[in-house]
């Protein structure tokens, strides 16, 4: 360790969801609505998030997708339409398609 420094201290801090956020997620599901969460954190933080917002039911598993994971999705950008029959399976296998 260098010399003639003097530790002064750890900072860490935390940012919880809002309340309105944990609201919303809850509505959706009530509603039927599969809600999906896209972020730029680290995959162990964004599970965490997940976690606290409720984004999956406690009999439900999260799928986590990273960077590489999620490049190789396959997304369309057309009229839902005339996508909405390719898009299915995709979506039964967990798998995003947005148009």
């Amino acid at each position: 360790m260098a010399e003639g420094l003097t530790f002064l201290g750890l900072q860490a801090m935390l940012d919880p969801p809002r309340l309105e956020a944990i609201q919303s997620v809850a509505s959706c599901r009530a509603a039927g609505i599969r809600v999906k969460m896209i972020t730029g954190d680290h995959i162990g933080t964004a599970v965490a998030i997940a976690g606290q917002i409720g984004l999956v039911g406690a009999n439900e598993t999260l799928t986590a997708l990273d960077g590489r994971a999620l490049s190789e999705i396959r997304i369309t950008n057309s009229p839902p339409w005339r996508k909405k029959p390719q898009c299915l399976p995709a979506l039964r296998q967990n798998r995003s398609c947005a148009w």
